[in-house]
């Protein structure tokens, strides 16, 4: 595992996690600058990975790659959490499926994985749809940072790294499709919108479950098992496991023309299902 010698990663993800809260928190109550938000996550990412990529001596421009990657996971788990339990569902999708299939991890990645389920777990009690509490910014943005730094933490292998990025190819298939899609089309891809496959499967269900059962199902029954496949795969076939399951939700994102205006779409009232 890429795990340092001492407690200083996990001291510059503690810094972080209470950094991006407290400004998520101030931009939940008083909106902030994209600017001021970009910046704070930047010092918050580099205070979560810098300390360990430092202690092993990762060449500088895979260091600045592994930033900017945590900081895509810090929005893109913003962009998701449109519908009730949707972000709660995934978070559980990832860190049991961490705890069950990775072969190692140590106490410090256990102890993490254990108590941010639990507190997911706990939370879904009360966002279950219908929703009496909401996660919002605080939430959303300091679960995309630790789950990246878990990922940091235990992916010592292309295998694991791939493993991960299966347990969490929902949001990140889902939020990249669409960007793409709303860039392409030359849409303002900075103002909010509700153009996810997630949010617009929930408009046609008229219904928060139908996306949440959607992730369950492909969560548990799709995306373990190929998150287990990729963790034992010989050479380079982990990339067909990866593949597989990027595919899976690139399909729903195709189906639910993610990302693209539909008449339907600008008749729904703006507060239902909007993404920041």
């Amino acid at each position: 595992m890429l795990t340092a010698t001492n407690g200083a990663p996990y001291l510059g993800c503690g810094l972080g996690v209470a950094l991006l809260a407290f400004t998520s928190w101030r931009d939940d109550t008083h909106p902030l600058s994209p600017q001021l938000r970009l910046l704070v996550q930047l010092i918050s990412a580099s205070l979560a990975c810098l300390p360990l990529l430092f202690s092993i001596n990762v060449n500088p421009l895979w260091g600045a790659a592994v930033v900017l990657g945590i900081m895509w996971l810090i929005n893109l788990y913003n962009f998701m959490d449109g519908t009730d339990a949707l972000a709660g569902a995934q978070g559980l999708i990832f860190t049991l499926g961490v705890l069950m299939l990775f072969p190692e991890y140590g106490s410090a990645e256990a102890l993490l994985l254990i108590v941010t389920s639990s507190a997911i777990t706990a939370f879904l009690i009360f966002n279950w749809p219908p929703a009496k509490i909401f996660m919002g910014d605080v939430g959303s943005t300091v679960l995309g940072l630790i789950f990246g730094f878990i990922t940091l933490q235990i992916a010592e292998t292309f295998n694991q790294l791939a493993a991960c990025l299966i347990l969490l190819a929902g949001f990140i298939t889902d939020a990249s499709w669409t960007l793409a899609a709303r860039f392409l089309n030359r849409q303002r891809v900075w103002e909010a919108h509700r153009l996810h496959y997630y949010q617009k499967m929930a408009r046609k269900f008229a219904s928060h479950k139908a996306p949440l059962a959607t992730y369950l199902l492909l969560g548990a029954l799709v995306q373990w098992p190929l998150a287990l496949g990729a963790l034992h795969a010989t050479s380079w076939y982990w990339t067909l496991y990866l593949l597989a399951a990027i595919t899976i939700h690139a399909l729903l994102c195709w189906q639910y023309r993610a990302g693209l205006t539909d008449p339907k779409d600008c008749l729904a009232s703006p507060e239902t299902f909007t993404s920041n």
